[in-house]
């Protein structure tokens, strides 16, 4: 079972809360040793003297001015003699504060300034309550005249003292008043501003407010990083800021910072030196969140033994790390010590914080992951419920620790029978996932989006197993409801947020939406020169890269795009009584299976729609292990051979077969997801009727299931055309396609003489800049390309360049390593780059990544005449990351692209037809259907009719 590590804390101030009763006669006893203990001085001298001033000075003001990101919110600091070795504790304190002869010595400025010094010595020493009494009683009696910097860091250390107990309303209060004080009576440049606005980030990303919170973290980094000499604050920003990124999933980026952080720290402390060793443990996390298990495991057990050197067996930070390694053991099957390891977890954290505190459910919530795997399941109900209650109370119901818990708890009821609790609490679950997509989404830049809903996305596919094992009518209409809702969600969201772009007259919005296209269009051509050339010319591709992130971000927010557009719900009712009469819509999914954890192996389903049903049908079509291998091997083998392909319907479609025919199907609209977007449906042979499914059924490819509820635009709309074909590629290694010339030139003449404008874009003409000038310059309805395409699974990383693009960078965006080849790649394939970059010119290839800078918002059709170019990495549930995603994603609506080599003749044949009955203004997937049915009577067999693919209504 992975286990549960993105529960959030903070580290600067951790109090217990502990309730003493002072025993004024121990209290007096006390006193006595104190004062033997510290000198020959009165006790009244040593307070009047100012020795907690003294004693807090020592410290360094870092430790209480800066919150330190962790995983658990379990101990500021760990001196915990800090306040005992002045030889007296809190009974001789309250003592000595009741003692008017001693108070009588202090002016009241003194006795307010003593009273944070010594609040800020007992927060050091895990001593909370008595802390916030101290800070309580000093605001009481603050004096008029307290310096700005007083007010400012006694509210300061309200705000660490509220977040570190759970109170985050009263410590956002406090954090207010401490900015406000700042910015009226100091600066925004002030030390105390930048110590705040640290923590204060950290308070917001507590309460899971992620972009704002990321926003401020950032601005703070910004500037402490401006300075020359490198210290602790530097450090702990970069701890912080890069444990937001940890757990959003921006993974890479995390590790880059944490490295950081600790090169910094390893400057300015010793390696058991308390911030130190919860950077490195931030460090472990995501180790293990990665799979680098035995790395966590190293770093585990050294903290833990310098824990136990250190004699704090019973702090709070040596309870987080036996946590912390409970969860590696479970993901290593070693589960023996794993219930002694929680259990004495859970000890620690009760003396010192009690029961409801995050950090106690935190460590309960997986005792109770651990009993519902692994023991009693009945225990796990009560163990999850007693967490939910305490995350109600802590954190609230709005929290993603709270939702996560019911999740917990829902699978529970699930594993235990009682499957109609789990139903209820699963629809809240999910309920609650959609509100808070719908409020931070539309805040966030793709990457965030991406690696944020890797985050969320398994709560749906735990969902999606637990409702395809019940079957019920109500849980597959709600398990359906729930996909649709996710399918593609990062893809759609991002065609919204263009969408709502374009139609703005907002001329800040369109001019920030220019500037994030130009910096992604000379990001994409950095990423064409080698590491020398960046270094020769100075360039910080980094730091552009994260320009871009921010100005995307920026954007998200402005536009409002999916809180207005995406967020649309679609009941499954809308749905089906879209479909029209004697059609069905036919959605595949791809279900990773779940026991204790989400496995490697999935499941393909499809949920069938058919017009007005009650609920959707579920069928079980296979296992993925034999549908990706050896089924789809066999597929692709029959079709490279031109064989006929006798088995390919069995192991694909024919499981739906008996339902459709109880319906009496024409019409499929098909949904794909995972291997079906490597399949042409049309080109399975029907062994029992020996047709194709082409003759069987009109198909009809959707790229999401709602466009089902659209209706598909008037061929009268396609007005501009731009053509381009037969490259001259500048090398003999490339073959030239003759055959694309006349396809072009045909094509040309066929929308003249019907009335469409066309560019004609051909040999040394038909070059990268020329063309990507064009399409921002015209947006024509219809661009058809016809030259050689390609889609590279892996790269080589000993090469610096792959295909013009840097390895590297290559390695992580597939949207690098889709390309089409036009006049003049030579130099990409030679990695010969420099002359280009020194010409400013193209290189050549049009890549994926440069199509999504294009405004393609008005282009009703993309034709990829070329090989391949329906391929890439395909992501469950979010599709294709290639060519149709990215020709979707600038604004096209339909795409035809090819899923394997293509006969030349063959093609300009189809696209010939295509156009011709698009241009009779029959629509363009009976156009397409139809351009298919034609060209087999020449061609057979599907390897040259069914290679191209229309997506898109």
């Amino acid at each position: 079972m992975k286990a549960k590590l993105s529960t959030l804390f903070f580290i600067l101030a951790l109090p217990c809360l502990l309730q003493a009763q002072i025993d004024w006669h121990k209290a007096k006893e006390k006193i006595k040793k104190g004062v033997e203990k510290v000198s020959d001085q009165s006790m009244e001298d040593i307070i009047a003297e100012g020795v907690f001033g003294k004693k807090r000075a020592k410290y360094d003001s870092l430790n209480f001015s800066f919150a330190i990101a962790v995983a658990d919110q379990t101990g500021f600091y760990e001196e915990k003699d800090l306040f005992y070795d002045l030889g007296i504790d809190k009974l001789a304190v309250n003592a000595l504060f009741g003692n008017n002869n001693a108070q009588s010595q202090r002016t009241p400025q003194q006795e307010f300034e003593e009273a944070v010094n010594l609040a800020e010595i007992l927060l050091a020493s895990n001593k909370y309550k008595w802390a916030e009494e101290r800070l309580l009683y000093a605001e009481k009696n603050m004096p008029s005249n307290t310096k700005a910097t007083q007010k400012a860091r006694l509210y300061n250390d309200l705000g660490l003292l509220y977040t570190t107990l759970g109170d985050y309303s009263a410590a956002e209060r406090y954090f207010d008043k401490a900015l406000a004080t700042i910015t009226r009576e100091l600066s925004k440049e002030h030390y105390l501003y930048y110590a705040t606005q640290n923590n204060y980030a950290i308070l917001r990303f507590h309460q899971a407010y992620y972009p704002e919170a990321l926003s401020l973290i950032e601005d703070i980094e910004q500037k402490l990083l401006q300075s020359s000499r490198q210290q602790m604050p530097q450090a702990i920003v970069l701890n912080n800021h890069a444990y937001m990124l940890h757990t959003l999933g921006l993974h890479k980026e995390a590790q880059e910072l944490y490295a950081k952080a600790l090169r910094i720290a390893e400057e300015n402390t010793r390696e058991k030196n308390t911030n130190y060793q919860r950077i490195l443990i931030n460090l472990a996390m995501l180790y293990q969140e990665t799979g680098r298990l035995n790395d966590a495991a190293i770093l585990y057990e050294n903290a833990i033994k310098i824990k136990e050197k250190q004699g704090k067996k019973r702090h709070p930070d040596y309870a987080h790390l036996l946590t912390l390694y409970a969860a590696l053991q479970l993901q290593l099957d070693n589960i023996a010590n794993v219930k002694k390891l929680l259990t004495e977890a859970l000890d620690i954290y009760e003396r010192k914080f009690g029961k409801e505190h995050p950090a106690y459910a935190t460590a309960l919530e997986q005792l109770g992951c651990f009993q519902l795997f692994y023991g009693d399941k009945q225990e796990a109900i009560a163990s999850l419920n007693e967490v939910l209650n305490i995350r109600e109370k802590t954190q609230g119901k709005q929290h993603p620790a709270y939702n996560q818990t019911k999740e917990w708890l829902a699978i529970a009821y699930w594993k235990n029978g009682m499957t109609d609790k789990a139903a209820s609490i699963y629809e809240e679950v999910i309920g609650w996932n959609a509100d808070f997509i719908g409020k931070f989404f539309n805040s966030m830049s793709t990457i965030e989006r991406e690696r944020y809903w890797q985050q969320m996305r398994p709560t749906y596919l735990r969902f999606f197993n637990f409702a395809f094992e019940q079957k019920s009518p109500e849980l597959l209409r709600k398990a359906y409801e729930a996909w649709v809702s996710t399918k593609g969600i990062l893809l759609r969201t991002s065609e919204s947020i263009r969408t709502r772009i374009a139609k703005t007259q907002d001329p800040d919005l369109l001019n920030l939406y220019d500037e994030w296209t130009q910096k992604k269009e000379r990001l994409a051509y950095y990423y064409t020169l080698s590491k020398s050339e960046l270094k020769e010319q100075k360039i910080d591709i980094e730091a552009l890269e994260k320009d871009v992130v921010n100005i995307e971000r920026k954007l998200s927010s402005r536009s409002q795009a999916f809180e207005e557009i995406q967020m649309k719900k679609y009941s499954y009712e809308q749905m089906a009584a879209a479909i029209p009469a004697s059609s069905a819509l036919i959605e595949f999914v791809r279900l990773p299976l779940f026991n204790r954890s989400l496995s490697h192996e999935a499941k393909y389903y499809a949920f069938i729609l058919y017009p007005s049903a009650q609920a959707p049908e579920l069928i079980t079509i296979g296992e993925s292990s034999f549908l990706e291998k050896k089924a789809i091997s066999y597929y692709h083998a029959n079709i490279r051979l031109k064989r006929t392909d006798k088995q390919s319907y069995g192991f694909f479609f024919a499981p739906l077969e008996e339902s459709l025919n109880s319906h009496g199907v024409k019409h499929l609209f098909i949904s794909a997801d995972g291997i079906y977007h490597q399949i042409s449906l049309a080109s399975l042979w029907h062994p029992n009727s020996e047709q194709y499914l082409i003759d069987l059924y009109d198909i009809t490819y959707l790229s999401h299931p709602t466009e089902v509820l659209e209706k598909e635009s008037s061929t009268k709309q396609l007005r501009q055309a731009l053509l381009l074909g037969y490259p001259i590629y500048g090398t003999e290694a490339i073959s030239l396609l003759p055959g694309t010339l006349q396809e072009v030139l045909s094509l040309n003449q066929l929308f003249k003489q019907s009335g469409i404008q066309s560019v004609l874009l051909s040999k040394e003409e038909a070059n990268e800049g020329n063309l990507k000038r064009l399409l921002k310059e015209q947006q024509p309805a219809i661009v058809h390309i016809a030259t050689h395409g390609y889609f590279l699974k892996d790269v080589e990383k000993e090469s610096e360049q792959i295909l013009g693009i840097q390895t590297e960078k290559a390695s992580s965006n597939p949207l690098l390593r889709a390309g089409l080849l036009l006049s003049n790649c030579a130099g990409a394939f030679t990695q010969d780059s420099l002359s280009l970059s020194a010409r400013g010119e193209e290189n050549g290839i049009l890549t994926a990544y440069e199509v999504t800078t294009l405004p393609l918002q008005n282009t009703r059709l993309v034709a990829l005449s070329a090989c391949e170019t329906a391929l890439g990495e395909t992501q469950a549930g979010e599709g294709v990351y290639g060519f149709q995603r990215a020709f979707r994603e600038a604004g096209a609506q339909s795409i035809a692209m090819s899923l394997w080599k293509v006969d030349d003749a063959a093609t300009k044949d189809l696209f010939i037809r295509f156009y011709g009955y698009l241009l009779q203004e029959q629509s363009p997937h009976t156009a397409f259907r139809n351009a298919q049915k034609n060209i087999r009577k020449q061609y057979p067999h599907p390897y040259y009719w069914a290679a191209f693919v229309l997506i898109g209504r």
